[in-house]
């Protein structure tokens, strides 16, 4: 893709650049340069595409250009450019403070200015983040959280129109355990996390996973009518799903 501010440093200028931050995901540049690098041979190894077939799909169900979009978990800001260039407002948020940097550093070099914020979305919401948005961008982060019910139910009130949640499920072929907060009784599958110092694992020590059912049944409850799974698949890790889910309009 073409990145002027990108395509113009000689190479020795984009290593350095590489070698700044410690980057786990890259795209190319019209000479077929990375801009950012690989984590591994089998993870994140192949160049991010921009827009992610994800937002292409939202922007067509609630339309983007009048929207303010909360991105929860922006790590690189690969996402976070693609949507800059569909919404109103992007307000890209992480819990690793160098994700908020590369998102950061990313999105200048490539010419898009979101605001981008540290919180560690299993806290209340902090008072210096927008408290209202319209839709909320939420990929990749639910299935690390330890309290995924609490931070539903601090969100999704605040989300006007639409939810995009891409997340794994609990497997159907585990025993689940059972809680209740606020009144909403569900299950999870209780997932052993790494280490902060892992990339893409999260916080904690742990996370719960929720069933597909139990997820629709909390959406449905704060006000989200039309729920619809747009893809399930195997992952390495398990079952995992992508949601929209929209109010009445």
């Amino acid at each position: 893709m073409e990145i002027p501010r990108i395509d113009s440093l000689p190479d020795s200028e984009l290593d350095r650049l590489n070698g700044l931050l410690p980057w786990s995901a890259f795209v190319v540049d019209k000479n077929g340069r990375r801009f950012g690098d690989w984590f591994s041979a089998d993870k994140r190894s192949q160049p991010e595409t921009i827009p992610d077939p994800r937002i292409i799909e939202l922007d067509r169900r609630v339309g983007l250009a009048n929207c303010h979009v909360l991105e929860l978990g922006c790590f690189e800001g690969i996402h976070t450019a693609a949507l800059c260039d569909l919404a109103q407002r992007v307000t890209a948020i992480d819990g690793r403070i160098e994700n908020v940097a590369k998102t950061l550093v990313r999105c200048g070099l490539m010419g898009r200015s979101p605001d981008c914020f540290f919180w560690d979305v299993e806290t209340d919401l902090p008072a210096e983040l927008p408290q209202n948005w319209d839709v909320l961008h939420h990929v990749g982060v639910l299935y690390h959280l330890a309290d995924p019910v609490g931070h539903l139910q601090r969100v999704l009130p605040k989300t006007a129109k639409a939810v995009l949640l891409d997340t794994h499920i609990a497997p159907e072929q585990e025993e689940l355990l059972e809680a209740s907060l606020g009144g909403f009784d569900y299950r999870y599958f209780h997932f052993a996390e790494s280490s902060r110092e892992n990339p893409f694992a999260g916080l904690g020590d742990h996370a719960r996973w929720l069933p597909l059912a139990d997820l629709e049944r909390i959406l449905r409850e704060h006000g989200f009518e039309q729920f619809e799974v747009l893809e399930q698949r195997d992952e390495r890790c398990g079952a995992r799903v992508c949601i929209y889910a929209a109010r009445p309009v």
